[in-house]
């Protein structure tokens, strides 16, 4: 909530009161309060009982299983680990009608309940060292995304794409109006005429089994650039 642009209506969650002014002081520093909503409570019981209108995102990025954590300490004031907590929260977001994330560490649990969801995995810096993290989402990879400064594998190619845009947006605005406003009009016929529709597809979309944890693959993109479709929609 604190690097991403911020969708129409933020709502963040957490039990622990010191994360939740935390996250807060940060987000509204840097975004202002409109649009922003915390909540110190369960985000299972919030998640139940929240009425989805269906264009919402949900990104969940609860304590992870213990069994799939380097050391046996309790990381959180606030812990869920156990199977029985994230059989629960596997449950309550897989019937969700809107987008749904889920970032974890690849297990047993977690590849039969989401063996129909789109993934990814990328390799991440722990207090344990390297780890490969996995996100999940119950939606295909996205053609068209919310923000676009994360898109790339890593700082290089993000600083790549970021020079390039800087580019070609010096040469647009160096052309005269009309000549301008010519190209901007190809292009926007271009991607109507030849590119995929971009219209957000069903929740419940059919994907290729969920793969073990055999053969680790670097991700295309940071997770955190596949966030909603467009700044319609709700961030919880």
């Amino acid at each position: 909530m604190r690097a991403k642009r911020p969708a129409s209506l933020n709502i963040g969650i957490d039990q622990d009161p010191e994360a939740v002014k935390a996250v807060a002081r940060a987000a509204i520093a840097i975004h202002g309060e409109a649009g922003f909503r915390f909540e110190t409570g369960d985000a299972l019981g919030f998640l139940r009982w929240y009425p989805f209108a269906g264009d919402e995102l949900v990104y969940c990025d609860p304590p992870y299983l213990f069994e799939t954590r380097s050391s046996d300490r309790p990381r959180y004031a606030y812990e869920l680990g156990d199977e029985h907590q994230h059989r629960a929260l596997l449950d309550i977001i897989t019937a969700l009608p809107c987008m749904v994330m889920l970032s974890g560490y690849w297990s047993r649990l977690y590849a039969d309940h989401l063996r129909n969801w789109h993934s990814i995995k990328f390799q991440a810096m722990t207090h344990g060292g390297p780890r490969t993290e996995w996100l999940w989402c119950n939606f295909p990879e996205p053609i068209a995304l919310h923000d676009y400064r994360y898109l790339g594998v890593g700082f290089r190619e993000r600083e790549r794409i970021k020079r390039k845009k800087q580019r070609w947006t010096a040469r647009l605005h160096g052309l005269p109006m009309l000549e301008r406003q010519a190209l901007l009009a190809a292009i926007d016929e271009a991607w109507r005429i030849h590119s995929p529709k971009t219209a957000m597809p069903p929740v419940t979309p059919s994907f290729s089994a969920m793969p073990g944890p055999a053969s680790p693959e670097p991700a295309r993109a940071d997770p955190i650039a596949a966030n909603d479709e467009g700044g319609r929609h709700r961030q919880l």
